[in-house]
């Protein structure tokens, strides 16, 4: 029928997404919720125009091991021109650290202008975060996805093992690089739902955190399924900045790239059924980055920041982030960035860089923003 036409192109290809669906995940709800999205009219209309789009996105899903739509929020299908653009959301990759037995439990929250917030780090970590509740700001839809109100966001995991607790606060600069490495930086996801992103960004970032998972199946089977995940993750991240074959810590996945699996020895496996049939050939848009802008040499380092090779440590996620959004507000990507880095300090990313070399760096940096 013309008004289901998500809920045919689901029944007429019922068995190939029920290979693919987790053991764990109800087949009857995974269908439902595949069913609603016809009461969506873009999605639906897409679904008319170019349904290998939208099912491509659903055996997506499946092969994550999520539910579609906005009812647990673990992944969306987003209109996008005659496409959708299948997004997993914070929510998802809970799901699967929770059902894998990595946490046992995750919080995730905006941090906006006129609420408290004392970020504590070193031995004793720990956030306090006071949301000014009775801002009727807050009541408007606009306000709170609006990045200027933004002032960054945090997740915080509870842990099977020590150490019980850890947590990531992410900066509205850390927000902005994490934005600026996607694909999709200006599509829908980051244009309408700043909030939501800007809170999977943080959750991300306790990737590096949660790498072992429970010693069930199930546990294995989740685990490898959000292995299977942050490999569609950071397909959305290649694309932009494949030139220099850009690759960055903080890309979902990347404290565990080239792991074979979590610590229990369960493997990462990616599906034998066939891919489903791919959206119509359509023109590669090529994006071409301006050069980089010549960054002024800074005198050398004070003689305390100069590397000693016996104590020299490599820079945190923190300081990258930093360097990333310094040279954003220059209109340096991310890719650039990293190739102006390759060539003056013969590194291979951001990571590699000593304290002395991040400092000298962050001074030529300032010195083209203060311009």
């Amino acid at each position: 029928m013309p008004g289901e036409i998500i809920t045919t192109l689901v029944e007429n290809n019922k068995a190939g997404l029920l290979k693919r669906l987790p053991s764990y995940l109800s087949p009857e709800q995974f269908f439902q919720l595949c069913r609603a999205l016809d009461h969506d009219e873009k999605i639906a209309g897409v679904a008319r125009r170019n349904p290998d789009s939208v099912l491509s996105a659903i055996y997506k899903a499946a092969d994550c091991g999520l539910v579609v739509g906005s009812a647990f929020g673990h992944c969306y299908l987003i209109p996008f021109a005659n496409e959708v653009v299948f997004v997993v959301g914070w929510r998802g990759l809970v799901y699967q650290w929770l059902r894998s037995g990595a946490a046992l439990k995750i919080s995730a929250q905006v941090v906006y202008a006129g609420d408290e917030i004392e970020v504590i780090a070193g031995d004793d970590e720990r956030i306090f975060h006071k949301p000014s509740l009775t801002d009727s700001h807050r009541d408007d839809p606009k306000w709170v996805n609006d990045p200027k109100n933004i002032l960054g966001s945090y997740a915080i995991a509870w842990l099977p093992q020590a150490p019980l607790k850890a947590y990531r606060w992410v900066s509205r600069g850390m927000i902005e690089a994490a934005r600026l490495r996607s694909s999709n930086s200006n599509g829908p996801a980051w244009q309408h739902n700043y909030a939501a992103m800007a809170q999977k960004t943080a959750v991300r970032r306790l990737d590096g955190v949660l790498q072992v998972c429970g010693s069930t199946p199930e546990n294995r089977e989740a685990f490898e399924r959000y292995a299977r995940t942050v490999e569609l993750e950071r397909e959305s991240y290649r694309d932009q900045y494949d030139q220099y074959d850009a690759a960055h810590d903080d890309y979902p996945g990347a404290a565990n790239a080239g792991r074979s699996g979590p610590q229990t020895g369960a493997a990462v496996v990616r599906s034998a059924t066939p891919q489903p049939s791919k959206s119509p050939a359509r023109g590669k848009r090529l994006i071409v980055a301006p050069p980089p802008p010549q960054l002024t040499p800074e005198p050398e380092p004070p003689a305390e920041l100069v590397d000693d090779p016996e104590t020299t440590v490599v820079i945190t996620d923190e300081k990258q982030d930093e360097l990333i959004a310094q040279a954003g507000l220059i209109g340096m990507v991310p890719s650039r960035l990293k190739h102006y880095v390759a060539q003056k300090f013969n590194v291979g990313d951001l990571a590699e860089l000593s304290p002395a070399q991040a400092q000298q760096l962050t001074l030529e940096l300032k010195a083209q923003i203060n311009k």
